[in-house]
C-alpha cells in the first residue's frame, strides 16, 4: 500500500465533500492510503458526521488554522449562513487566494511530520480552497515527492468565486495559479473545459494533465428500503445551495404558467428544496402565492437527499448564465446516481448540458427560459399519470466513484514509476 499525503481542507463531519470522501474511501481498494490532512472541524453550516465512516479507515490529521471560520463554534446554523451570504462574500474578497490562507502554516507542517513517520509516495491537494494548492506546493519543494493538483472549481478562469474581483486581484491570483500548476506533475480537473483552460495557464509541459470527473457511488442508491415516487402527485426536488447566481426565480416562472394554463396539472405539483438558502429565497416564493407547493429543508445529511432523490419524480438545478464555462456542480452527478429525469436550467453549451445528452438523463433549458421548463414539467406529470415515465439514461458507467478512483491510482501508479 502506497502512502498519498492528502491535503483536504473540507472533510467530514462538513458535508458537500463527497469528491474527497469518496477518493479517500476507494483508492485504497487500487493501492493508495491517502493520509488526509485538514482543519479541526470549526465553522461548519453542512453537518454530516454519518460521512465519516465514508471515508473508510484513511488516517485524519487534523490542524488549526487561522482563518475566520475559527471565529465560529464547531457548528454554525445553516438558515443564519443563507441569510448573511452577500456579506460573507464581501468579506471573502479581502483574502487572496480565499479566506483559507491561514491554514497553510498548519497543513505545511502537518505534512511534515506525517512525512518523518509514514513513506510518502506523492502529495495530492484539492480546491477550493486554493490554499490547499499552496501548501501542498511548498511541501514538494520541501519533501522532493510527485505533486498533484486536483481543480474541482476554476481558480482564474471565469467562476462565480471570482465574479466581483478586481482586475489586481485577478491577476495575483493568475499568478499564484501559474506558480501552482508550473509546479505540479499531475493537473487533474472535474470536467474539460475547466481541464483545457489549465492548459493557457502556463507554457511548461513537463507535468501530465488528466480529467477527473465528478461522479456518483452506485452504493448510496442500494438502499434496503428503497422508496419511489408514490401517489398521483408530482414532485420535483432540488438539493444543494441556492446563490444569487443560482435562483428560483425560473421555477417559480414556470410554475406561475402552469398554474394559469393547467390548472389540473398545477394542483398536483410539489417542489421540495433542500439544502442552504436565503430568507430572500423563502420570500420569493411567497410573494409568488405559491408557499402552498413548496417545502424547505435546511441541509440534510447524505443519505437523507438520497432518499430524497429517490422519493422524487423529477431533479431540477439551475446555474446563472454568468458562471462560466467551467462549472459543473456535482449535484447533477448525484442527480444522475438517482436515476430521475434531470430538468436544468443551465447555460448550453457547457458541461452540464453536454453531460444530460452524452447520458440521455435529462433536459436542458437557456436559465431564463420558463416556458420551456414548464412544458417539460407538464409533460412529465402527465406520462406519469398515464404509467408511462419510462427513464432509462446511457453511459452512467464512466461515472461510476469506483471505476474514477481505480484510474485515477493507475494515474498515481504511473507518475510514481516515472
Amino acid at each position: 500500500m502506497k502512502d498519498l499525503l492528502f491535503l483536504a481542507y473540507y472533510f467530514p463531519p462538513s458535508g458537500g465533500v463527497l469528491r474527497l470522501v469518496k477518493l479517500a474511501k476507494y483508492l485504497p481498494h487500487y493501492g493508495w492510503r491517502p493520509l488526509v490532512v485538514c482543519p479541526r472541524p470549526r465553522g461548519i453550516y453542512r453537518y454530516d458526521p454519518g460521512l465519516i465512516d465514508e471515508a473508510g479507515r484513511c488516517p485524519v490529521f487534523r490542524t488549526g488554522s487561522l482563518d475566520p471560520t475559527f471565529l465560529f463554534p464547531p457548528r454554525t446554523d445553516a438558515l443564519k449562513i443563507g441569510g448573511r451570504r452577500r456579506s460573507i462574500d464581501r468579506w471573502n474578497r479581502l483574502f487572496i487566494p480565499d479566506n483559507k490562507i491561514g491554514w497553510i502554516p498548519f497543513a505545511v507542517s502537518c505534512g511534515l511530520k506525517i512525512a518523518r513517520n509514514f513513506p510518502i509516495k506523492a502529495i495530492f491537494s484539492s480546491a477550493p480552497p486554493y490554499s490547499s494548492h499552496l501548501a501542498a506546493a511548498i511541501l514538494k519543494k520541501i519533501l522532493h515527492r510527485p505533486l498533484i493538483c486536483d481543480f474541482r472549481d476554476a481558480w482564474s478562469q471565469p467562476n462565480t468565486l471570482n465574479l466581483h474581483q478586481s482586475p489586481w486581484q485577478r491577476e495575483v491570483n493568475r499568478r499564484l495559479e501559474r506558480w501552482v500548476v508550473d509546479r505540479a506533475d499531475l493537473v487533474a480537473a472535474n470536467n474539460q473545459n475547466l481541464l483545457l483552460g489549465l492548459q493557457g495557464i502556463t507554457n511548461k509541459a513537463h507535468h501530465q494533465r488528466c480529467l477527473l470527473s465528478h461522479g456518483f457511488d452506485p452504493e448510496d442508491f442500494r438502499i434496503q428500503s428503497k422508496p419511489e415516487p408514490s401517489g398521483s402527485g408530482f414532485q420535483i426536488a432540488y438539493t444543494g445551495t441556492l446563490t444569487p447566481q443560482r435562483r428560483l426565480d425560473v421555477l417559480l416562472k414556470a410554475l406561475n404558467l402552469i398554474r394559469e394554463e393547467n390548472p389540473e396539472v398545477f394542483s398536483k405539483l410539489k417542489v421540495v428544496v433542500a439544502g442552504v438558502f436565503s430568507p430572500h429565497d423563502q420570500q420569493s416564493v411567497r410573494n409568488c402565492g405559491l408557499e402552498g407547493t413548496f417545502q424547505f429543508h435546511s441541509f440534510q445529511p447524505h443519505h437523507r437527499i438520497v432518499q430524497l432523490l429517490l422519493e422524487s419524480d423529477a431533479l431540477w438545478m439551475v446555474m446563472g448564465p454568468e458562471e462560466g464555462p467551467a462549472v459543473a456542480p456535482s449535484k447533477a452527478f448525484e442527480y444522475l446516481g438517482a436515476g430521475r429525469p434531470i430538468l436544468a436550467s443551465v447555460p448550453s453549451p457547457g458541461p452540464i448540458a453536454d453531460l444530460l445528452s452524452e447520458t440521455h438523463s435529462g433536459r436542458a433549458f437557456a436559465p431564463d427560459d420558463h416556458r420551456s421548463l414548464a412544458r417539460s414539467i407538464v409533460e412529465l406529470c402527465l406520462l406519469k399519470q398515464k404509467g408511462r415515465l419510462a427513464h432509462h439514461p446511457r453511459n452512467l458507467a464512466r461515472y461510476d466513484r469506483r471505476l474514477i478512483a481505480k484510474a485515477f491510482a493507475e494515474k498515481l501508479d504511473d507518475l510514481v514509476k516515472r
